[in-house]
């Protein structure tokens, strides 16, 4: 899938990281981004890191959403994905906001992320097994299904997403 096609609407790829994975947790650095197309011409591009030796993210803005919900858990890919996620869906919500209702009303928008756990855990009723990752789930969970936005969420290539976001 590494020609995919971005059609008209709304487009958000997403994808986190973690860094140092097999060393101790003071050692691992998160980082993640997203970008938004709009009728396949790319308009922002959101991009997060974390200091190094730190546990969670350091937001460069406010995400009112779900920040102050989030515990702090040790650093790895899956919390980053979801970290991510959670902040493309807050990404929507702000701009729901901001947008004429009849238009959120025909605005088709996907959301296209590398991450089989994501995907899994939002569309495909997979079991969350990991503790730290509970919270993280069900926030997005919540926070998809009170879109405004007709959305759909879809796995892609690893590789497409890269060319998209350098990472």
């Amino acid at each position: 899938m590494n020609t995919l096609v971005l059609e008209r609407g709304i487009t958000i790829v997403v994808d986190g990281g973690c860094l140092n994975n097999q060393l101790p947790t003071s050692e691992r650095h998160m980082y993640g981004s997203f970008a938004v197309f709009v009728n396949g011409k790319r308009s922002e591009t959101v991009t997060y890191q974390n200091e190094k030796h730190a546990s969670t993210f350091k937001w460069e803005c406010d995400d009112p959403f779900w920040l102050e919900s989030l515990p702090d858990v040790p650093p790895s890919n899956n919390v980053a994905e979801m970290e991510m996620f959670c902040s493309a869906i807050s990404y929507l919500h702000e701009l729901s906001d901001r947008t004429q209702p009849e238009i959120v009303d025909k605005t088709k928008v996907r959301i296209l992320t590398d991450s089989a756990l994501v995907v899994g855990y939002l569309t495909d009723s997979w079991k969350v097994k990991s503790p730290h990752l509970k919270l993280h789930v069900e926030l997005a969970s919540k926070g998809y299904l009170k879109l405004k936005w007709m959305t759909d969420i879809r796995h892609v290539d690893n590789g497409w997403v890269k060319s998209i976001l350098g990472h």
